[in-house]
């Protein structure tokens, strides 16, 4: 989590020192829920939760092309708090991110917007085997954060109103055990201060874009930690991700390729069946890759599907879901999540280069 954590203030400060000074202010009251996505999860929940923001950012207005595809979108950081309804088990929250809101209706005073955010949340009170033995959903104070919200915008000359709902996520990715993560359904009031309106000072400028194709090689370093134990002990895992995209708009790219992992966790994988003799031929796994990516400027969000054609233990199906940052022309960031459907295994921050193809 200190790689992730480093790589997410690494993107924080890059974003800011390319930016203008910030033309929104913000401040938002949320009221949820913990959702019990296991039934293991019931008994830790106690009261509703009370979630804080506070956030700056960039209204865009057309400066580049791909502001005026996704329809002048606000981007920014914030920071997030949250009590979690149970102070003895699971404690407070907080949270520092970058977020991305896109309106997909817009009049002159009225939006409606799809919002995500991504950052690094630290959990006050996690699982521990003396002190807090009951919190099964934490256990590591560092963990990925990520929001999701649907959201409504009433607009005044410098003011915003606004009012949304969605879902909050944290989780380790299996780096540290027990991990079932906690999702908190909640719902906001918000009030913004904005020094521009869009409507007036948008550029139409049109663009041109031409379909080309790239190869990304990434290497991710992570860790998986052992299931449920004392030792609660974390195992290395690398994967060299070999990936082949064309850009069909300036809003997307689909793209597959290879995936090459070394994983130390697999032994632990074998233990439990005394019928499998282990040997090292276990630690690596080849899989294959197919995804999407949502183009914003040098950012792709990530949605990828693998299956993994040689490995001796455990499911051959996982996704991929999350960010790679690509500034200038050669160099790759990844910071994604692995899982197996809605089971977490494992985050994985990476660095890569990149080749442009005709």
């Amino acid at each position: 989590m200190k790689k992730t954590l480093a790589l997410l203030v690494y993107l924080t400060l890059l974003v800011a020192s390319n930016a203008q000074m910030p033309n929104i202010v913000g401040l938002k009251f949320s009221r949820g829920f913990i959702m019990p996505h296991h039934q293991e999860i019931r008994s830790l929940i106690q009261k509703h939760i009370t979630e804080y923001n506070l956030h700056v950012g960039w209204q865009t207005t057309g400066n580049k092309q791909w502001q005026r595809e996704w329809n002048y979108p606000e981007v920014g950081t914030g920071f997030y708090y949250a009590n979690l309804g149970n102070p003895d088990v699971l404690g407070d929250a907080k949270a520092a991110y970058l977020y991305y809101n896109m309106p997909f209706f817009r009049t002159q005073m009225f939006t409606m917007n799809f919002y995500l955010a991504l950052g690094t949340a630290y959990l006050s009170n996690p699982f521990d085997f003396q002190e807090n033995y009951t919190n099964i959903a934490i256990g590591s104070h560092y963990n990925i954060f990520a929001n999701t919200n649907f959201e409504a915008q009433i607009r005044t000359k410098n003011f915003v109103f606004y009012t949304d709902f969605g879902l909050t996520h944290y989780s380790n990715g299996g780096s540290k055990m027990p991990n079932l993560g906690l999702n908190i359904f909640a719902a906001s009031l918000g009030l913004k201060f904005k020094t521009i309106d869009v409507s007036k000072n948008r550029k139409m400028v049109g663009g041109y874009h031409k379909k080309h194709s790239e190869l990304i090689v990434i290497q991710s370093f992570s860790k998986h930690a052992d299931n449920f134990s004392v030792s609660n002990q974390s195992h290395f895992i690398t994967t060299i991700i070999v990936d082949y995209g064309k850009y069909y708009s300036v809003r997307s790219r689909i793209g597959g390729g290879i995936d090459f992992m070394f994983d130390k966790a697999a032994e632990l994988m074998t233990n439990s069946d005394s019928t499998i003799v282990f040997n090292n031929s276990f630690y690596y796994s080849t899989g294959l890759h197919i995804g999407y990516e949502a183009v914003i400027g040098d950012f792709r969000f990530t949605f990828q599907n693998i299956f993994f054609v040689y490995k001796k233990y455990g499911s051959k199906i996982f996704q991929r879901y999350g960010l790679k940052f690509l500034p200038g022309k050669h160099w790759a960031f990844n910071l994604t999540l692995m899982t197996n459907f809605f089971s977490a295994y494992t985050i994985e921050p990476g660095i890569g280069y990149r080749f442009s193809l005709k």
